[in-house]
């Protein structure tokens, strides 16, 4: 699942081309690497091939992440529920 989506094409490779968005953990690249942090609005990436893309997505982790903040929260509701019988 993808929440975002920037595609463009370069002319060289190994050339850095900087980004103007704001870097999170959950941007991921196609081919090139990266992305870097520049600047708190900006990230750069270093093209392999002429065409790029950076995905905003939710990854494997995150879902576990909201599996157990869920659980958690899930826990303590019951366990407030039981308390008060």
């Amino acid at each position: 699942m993808s929440a975002g989506k920037i595609s463009f094409n370069v002319s060289r490779t190994d050339v850095p081309v900087v980004v103007r968005t704001s870097y999170f953990p959950s941007w991921w690249v196609r081919g090139d690497k990266g992305p870097y942090r520049t600047l708190p609005n900006q990230v750069t990436v270093i093209p392999t091939s002429t065409a790029v893309s950076l995905v905003f997505g939710i990854r494997g982790v995150d879902y576990l992440g909201h599996a157990i903040s869920m659980g958690t929260l899930t826990s303590a509701f019951l366990w407030r529920v039981r308390r008060r019988k």
